[in-house]
Order: structure tokens, then C-alpha cells, then sequence
């Protein structure tokens, strides 16, 4: 799979299940015209990729690409961390042991970041790997 069809469908697997279920509005890998609201929730969502490394042997080898999507969510500051952890959670259950679309996410970990500026912020780090194979 390449890399453009890959973040795409993390991206959008993100999107429709979380962003668009929640109603949270997001800001997605250099998209330059989002400007996140004021006092209320949102997040940011980026796609990094790991090294792809030769999986298999033989005549049909197998190369498979690590990559991890961190979703940052913001909340206002100062009225707790119940709807961060909420949010953190839909996204955690949405990308927890599933294969979608030849992307097999594993376990994905929620770490509390702090406050950050007048925001509070959860970070949610969702590994994932995929494979190709080649005759």
C-alpha cells in the first residue's frame, strides 16, 4: 500500500468514527485553514510512519510498514478531564485490535499531557502496521 493511500485511510477511518460521530472538529496533516474553536473540544490528528522493514522470505516476501496515528485532544482548561478521557476512549475503542482495509491497528495507549496554554490536552497514540507482498 502506498503511503498516500495509507494515511488516507487512517485519516478517514478517524474521520467517520470519531470526528464525525463526536462532532469534533479537527485538524488534520498541514491543512491550513483550520482554526480551532474557542471553548470547546477538538483535535489534532497526524499520521506518522516507522521504518518498513523485509517481514518474510522465500518467493513471496512480505514487507511490512509500522506507522502510528496520535490523535491530540483539547478541552478547555479548568472544567476537568471527564470529557477529554471520554473522547479519548471513543477514539482508543475505534482503533483497538481491529484489521481495517489491510491496516491492522494494535493497542492503542491514552497519556495525559497537561495543560497546555488555556487548554487541557490527551494525547491517544494508535500503532498500526500494514504489509506488502512481493513475488
Amino acid at each position: 500500500m502506498n503511503h498516500e493511500t495509507l494515511h488516507n485511510t487512517v485519516r478517514s477511518r478517524f474521520k467517520t468514527q470519531v470526528a464525525d460521530v463526536q462532532k469534533l472538529p479537527t485538524h488534520y496533516d498541514n491543512d491550513g485553514s483550520f482554526t480551532p474553536p474557542e471553548n470547546a473540544p477538538w483535535a489534532r490528528a497526524t499520521v506518522l510512519d516507522g521504518i518498513s522493514y523485509q517481514a518474510s522470505l522465500g518467493s513471496t516476501r512480505t514487507f511490512r510498514t509500522p506507522g502510528l496515528l496520535v490523535v491530540q485532544l483539547f478541552t478547555p482548561w479548568g472544567n476537568g478531564d471527564r470529557k477529554g478521557l471520554q473522547l479519548a476512549d471513543a477514539v482508543r475503542l475505534v482503533f483497538l485490535g481491529v484489521t481495517v482495509d489491510g491496516i491492522r491497528y494494535r493497542t492503542p495507549w491514552v497519556n495525559p499531557v497537561g495543560r497546555v496554554d488555556d487548554e487541557w490536552q490527551i494525547n491517544i497514540s494508535c500503532p498500526f502496521e500494514v504489509d506488502d507482498t512481493v513475488t
